[in-house]
């Protein structure tokens, strides 16, 4: 009785733990805390997992006890959910550092989203006005705010919460953690459908091979930027109304009652008020019906029943048909056409090509493991004739759509954005891939070849976020080779350029830089020879009336070089980063992990000076000199300008000069 007691009493006491942590998890990501240490968040996503993993002793020794009742909330899950759980433990750290606010089309959701929560009421203009959206997004389907209410909700309440235990924070609707909050609610919408793909793998191959194509179309694809970075854009709640539309259809394909017809009709209507481009995945329900009334007209089925059958499916596609009209004609406040379905002109120009090769925003040179998808959506045909159909209707449907649209590049985009709905054809036909080559051979070179292209991919959105890229930009294969070459230097010196790496606290791309021989440090920042001395946390090479700069970009810059003699005076000229009611900005100046001085930078443009002690900078070493500042903050997010880079010190000149 008291091993009964005990058991149930650490596992209810956990449980109690694992929610105060799940809370805390929340007020940081919400409030934004701990940006410049991510290590922070990574802490408490950790103990999660700890608690966690105790819990799920408990209930395994509860088991072998015999403990009549004892909770298996976590003893019973497969290995599957572990993964996705770590997925989703990946995802929300690269939310936390990624998302800012509402940008872009988002700023247009969130004030359709303002008025019918905190205003009441359709008339978005006001609401418009006041968060600086376009007066066009008044327009936009209302789907997407909608689905952003309930966490929009929570932030509401939360903030009421803080508030009543002594906190004063503003509710005003448009504060940074209401639209962290719908931020969130992309995230946990993206997340969602990515559980029901995992699943519908599952039905026709292993678990291996469903891990391998859900994680591929996840992280090496525009889905990861749009779920967990960009989230607020409609495409992560359009990802889950498309897929839970997909899914549905599906998992009731054998002999739906009345209540699945009006659930697949009420999931047909939401993908459209999200999209109205998502109404092409109807042709997944067109093909199903053409094989179900086929089927009944060579069974020579009674004419009744058909008519009956034709209407079930008609139904759908009627309420969709209705809504697009009613988006079409005056949907919102603003009474024009949707902006979105308004740039698709008649089927003139259909464009394949680029939609899949261009290197602005092409499907395919965007996001090169698609090809495999692609190629492997047909090979599925034998595991699910009617599904695999649909899904081929629907993607080229998306393409010929898209092809047809005065703006077929989709403008600022990561990737081919408008096709992030199509993760679940993509993830289907990359498992039929995967499937097909490890019936040829082991399952390791496959992963190996997809884990490079996630990594490609990965590395062109910590390039976005740095401001070495931009959205507009266009991506050839020279820059993804640029994108992994700037972190990893010559693949053939790997090793070499680990080992330097790992002795000089160096990222590893440096080895193919570092001069030959020893001599001066002097950088002229921004000039064309100042690359090979940057290490790390630096912009773009930029110029203004005064000449040539780089602006820092994180909470540490690091400069390296090999000095010929050992004492030296270090000059520096700078400006740090303000804005009305900053703090003074501070520099920490490091040789390797010993700090020499901190100093306090004047809102000027000024010559900094210090002496480096000798014994840091013996003769032929190679030095690594970081400078850590006190904080990095974007113009966006203090409201000088629409700019999302994080600022610390802009610095034009960089010298170490022998005493």
């Amino acid at each position: 009785m008291h091993t009964v007691i005990s058991i149930r009493t650490v596992w209810w006491a956990l449980t109690a733990v694992l929610v105060a942590v799940a809370l805390r998890l929340w007020h940081a990501v919400l409030m934004k805390e701990a940006l410049d240490r991510p290590i922070i968040l990574v802490g408490w996503i950790a103990c999660a997992w700890v608690f966690i993993a105790i819990s799920t002793v408990c209930e395994r020794r509860g088991a072998q006890a015999g403990i009549a009742g004892m909770p298996s909330l976590w003893s019973r899950r497969s290995a599957s959910f572990w993964s996705m759980l770590a997925v989703f433990s990946a995802l929300l750290l690269l939310f936390h550092v990624g998302f800012m606010r509402a940008a872009s089309d988002g700023r247009g959701y969130f004030a359709q989203l303002h008025s019918m929560v905190i205003d009441r009421d359709l008339d978005f203009a006001n609401n418009i006005e006041s968060f600086a959206a376009r007066a066009a997004d008044a327009d936009y389907p209302l789907g997407t705010a909608v689905m952003w209410a309930p966490f929009f909700l929570l932030a509401h309440g939360w903030l009421w919460v803080l508030n009543l235990f002594g906190a004063d924070y503003a509710r005003d609707g448009y504060w940074n953690p209401y639209q962290r909050a719908v931020g969130l609610g992309t995230l946990a919408y993206g997340f969602a459908a990515l559980v029901m793909i995992g699943n519908v793998l599952r039905r026709y191959f292993d678990g291996a091979t469903s891990l391998v194509a859900a994680s591929t179309v996840l992280m090496a694809t525009p889905v990861v930027w749009y779920v967990a970075v960009d989230s607020s854009m409609s495409h992560g709640a359009s990802l889950f109304a498309v897929t839970s539309f997909l899914v549905a259809c599906l998992a009731t394909r054998e002999g739906r009652s009345r209540r699945q017809w009006w659930l697949i009709g009420g999931l047909a209507a939401l993908m459209v008020t999200v999209r109205a481009q998502n109404a092409l995945f109807l042709a997944v329900l067109g093909i199903e019906a053409l094989q179900v009334l086929w089927k009944e007209w060579r069974t020579r089925s009674d004419a009744g029943r058909t008519l009956r059958t034709a209407v079930s499916y008609a139904i759908p596609a009627g309420v969709v048909l209705l809504l697009i009209v009613f988006i079409l004609g005056s949907s919102g406040s603003g009474g024009g056409s949707d902006p979105y379905v308004a740039r698709f002109g008649l089927f003139s120009r259909w464009r394949v090509m680029d939609q899949l090769f261009s290197p602005h925003h092409g499907l395919i040179s965007s996001s090169p493991a698609l090809a495999f998808a692609l190629l492997g959506l047909p090979l599925a045909y034998r595991r699910d004739r009617v599904l695999v159909v649909g899904l081929l209707a629907a993607v080229v449907a998306q393409v010929l759509v898209n092809g047809t649209s005065t703006d077929w590049q989709a403008g600022a985009s990561f990737g081919a954005r408008r096709f992030v709905e199509c993760a679940l054809p993509f993830a289907l036909g990359m498992a039929a891939a995967v499937d097909f080559a490890r019936r040829r051979g082991p399952l390791v070179p496959v992963s190996l070849l997809l884990g490079g292209l996630i990594a490609v991919n990965m590395a062109l959105v910590q390039d976005v976020r740095r401001g070495v890229l931009t959205l507009s930009d266009r991506v050839s294969f020279d820059r993804m080779a640029q994108a992994v070459s700037s972190r990893v230097g010559n693949p053939i010196a790997l090793p070499a350029a680990t080992m330097f790496a790992w002795q000089h606290d160096l990222p590893i791309a440096h080895y193919d830089r570092m001069p030959r021989t020893g001599g001066t440090l002097r950088v002229n920042v921004g000039t064309d020879g100042d690359s090979g001395l940057l290490v790390g946390g630096w912009h773009g090479r930029e110029r203004d009336g005064r000449g040539t700069f780089r602006w820092a970009t994180e909470p540490e810059a690091i400069v390296v070089a090999r000095l010929s003699q050992g004492s030296y005076r270090l000059h520096f000229t700078a400006e740090p980063f303000t804005w009305p009611g900053a703090p003074v900005q501070t520099v920490e100046v490091r040789i390797g992990r010993t700090s020499v001085a901190t100093l306090r930078l004047p809102p000027a443009f000024l010559e900094h000076e210090l002496d480096l002690p000798e014994e840091l900078t013996p003769p032929g070493a190679i030095v690594r000199l970081s400078f850590r500042f006190g904080y990095a903050h974007s113009p966006r997010d203090v409201g000088l300008s629409d700019d999302p880079r994080r600022l610390a010190v802009r610095f034009a000149a960089i010298e170490a000069i022998p005493r």
